[in-house]
């Protein structure tokens, strides 16, 4: 007798249920089928269409019963393990998921907390802004009231300095007759 000598991972795993005999196809069963002549066997849903065709053509009969559900076939101890192992590869996969998302979770919350701090500096800053505006605006006014009166005063001062030039100057007539001499610093002390 000879053994074959396979390995678990390199022998097929098994399908769920019954193939298709007919040949070249690997399609799983779902009916049988027996000729009028004896042949039977399994098919596929496609052969059973083209077995009835022969059968019609031929003018004999055949008949075909669906398969019963049959439980599936129990796993193959390689079939458990590379279960087992993908499950295992899975749950890590899952696990490190999870931290990922909860690590996204974190930083997304930072950065709300960013996002609403930048918002309201920004809204201080427009209000502060606003005021400003505000303040510069009156002292613009108020800058261009000072300038105005500034401006009537200069005009004023011109005007009493060209008035002070135009007028003559008037003498004060001293005893006798004769024009008296304005006061010294000298003689205002002595009164």
């Amino acid at each position: 007798m000879e053994t074959q000598n396979t390995t678990a991972a390199a022998a097929p795993l098994p399908l769920p249920g019954p193939i298709c005999d007919r040949e070249g196809c690997s399609n799983p069963a779902n009916a049988t089928y027996a000729f009028d002549w004896g042949e039977n066997g399994i098919c596929c849903s496609t052969h059973q269409f083209l077995l009835k065709q022969t059968a019609d053509q031929i003018f004999r009969g055949v008949q075909f019963l669906p398969l019963a559900n049959l439980p599936p076939a129990p796993m193959a101890r390689d079939e458990r393990a590379r279960l087992k192992g993908e499950t295992y590869a899975l749950t890590e996969e899952l696990e490190e998921a999870k931290g990922r998302g909860l690590e996204l979770y974190r930083q997304n919350e930072q950065l709300m907390l960013q996002l609403q701090a930048s918002t309201t500096r920004g809204r201080e800053t427009e209000l502060q802004l606003r005021d400003a505006t505000r303040e510069i605006e009156r002292l613009q006014v108020e800058l261009q009231s000072r300038d105005a009166e500034h401006g009537g005063m200069v005009d004023e001062l011109t005007r009493l300095r060209t008035l002070a030039k135009l007028q003559p100057a008037q003498h004060v007539v001293g005893e006798g007759g004769a024009p008296a001499e304005p006061p010294t610093s000298k003689q205002g002390k002595n009164k």
